[in-house]
């Protein structure tokens, strides 16, 4: 399952301090593909139980985007661990992304 990290309070103020807008530098060019392929990286570490869970708590477009988002081959196999009662919403979705 997805391990959610639980932050305390002093921990969540200091790292808004340290987020502040006068403290950000620019990215540098590559950061857009660096970020990308650790999204990959931890999409592809899910099981198909994390798959469920995750589709089946984003809203129907999110999950359309997520699913979208991976390999060809992979997204008739995500689909189908869409509930029954949302996955025509889903596709509806995924199919206006691909269009």
């Amino acid at each position: 399952m997805l391990n959610v990290v639980r932050y305390s309070e002093k921990e969540i103020e200091r790292i808004s301090r340290a987020a502040s807008p006068g403290n950000l530098l620019p990215a540098p060019p590559e950061a857009r593909e660096i970020a990308r392929q650790i999204a990959d990286a931890v999409a592809d570490s899910y099981t198909e139980d994390d798959w469920r869970h995750v589709l089946n708590t984003l809203s129907p477009e999110r999950a359309a985007m997520d699913i979208s988002s991976r390999p060809s081959e992979d997204r008739q196999r995500l689909l189908l661990l869409v509930d029954p009662d949302r996955r025509a919403e889903v596709e509806r979705h995924l199919a206006a992304l691909a269009a």
